[in-house]
């Protein structure tokens, strides 16, 4: 006995399995036509326009009707500006949920190199050996050890800008320490104070 005949004595129950025989008994080369004439003439959320009018210059005639068929439709904005917007704003949004920030280090300054193979949990998570970054293109730098002068490779998120203390405020601070202004109050003017 087929399995198809067995499945057809409860039409509720096997349901599913009909539309399953429907679908296996179809050209699949007539839906695929079908559903690229649909992708094609669906309008993309990012550009607002069709595949086809941004690859041709004009929009085919699909089965799904469409407001923008009539010629009464408002000019919609340029797609490739619409498009950088929509990226831009995609950008911003990632950029936030990840924690990226602008990295700061610039040719010349001094790095610390991340330890890619650390001995254990002890070990600091960049090494002591100070490097001067000698190129910067995106986000790959070189780098130069300062003692041996040999030139590293590295992506920006394995170095470490290295702070350097500033003399002249630390000569200021040991010298005085800050005095806020005193002001006398009003009933006190007739005095003479003693400083």
């Amino acid at each position: 006995m087929d399995k198809w005949n067995l499945l057809s004595t409860d039409k509720y129950a096997f349901r599913p399995f009909r539309l399953q025989r429907q679908a296996l008994n179809r050209d699949w080369k007539k839906d695929l036509k079908e559903y690229l004439l649909m992708y094609y003439t669906t309008p993309h959320t990012t550009t607002g326009k069709t595949p086809t009018e941004l690859c041709i210059g004009r929009t085919i005639r699909g089965k799904i009707p469409s407001l923008t068929d009539m010629e009464t439709s408002p000019p919609d904005m340029d797609f490739s500006e619409k498009d950088r917007i929509l990226k831009h704003k995609g950008k911003e949004n990632e950029d936030l949920k990840r924690g990226a920030k602008h990295n700061d280090i610039e040719i010349g300054d001094k790095v610390l190199m991340k330890t890619v193979i650390s001995g254990n949990k002890l070990t600091p998570n960049f090494g002591s050996t100070e490097f001067k970054v000698i190129e910067k293109s995106g986000s790959r730098m070189k780098i130069q050890d300062v003692a041996s002068k040999k030139i590293y490779e590295r992506n920006s998120s394995h170095l470490k800008k290295v702070f350097q203390p500033l003399q002249d405020r630390q000569e200021s601070s040991s010298s005085s320490r800050p005095q806020r202004a005193v002001n006398l109050p009003a009933k006190l003017q007739d005095y003479v104070l003693k400083k």
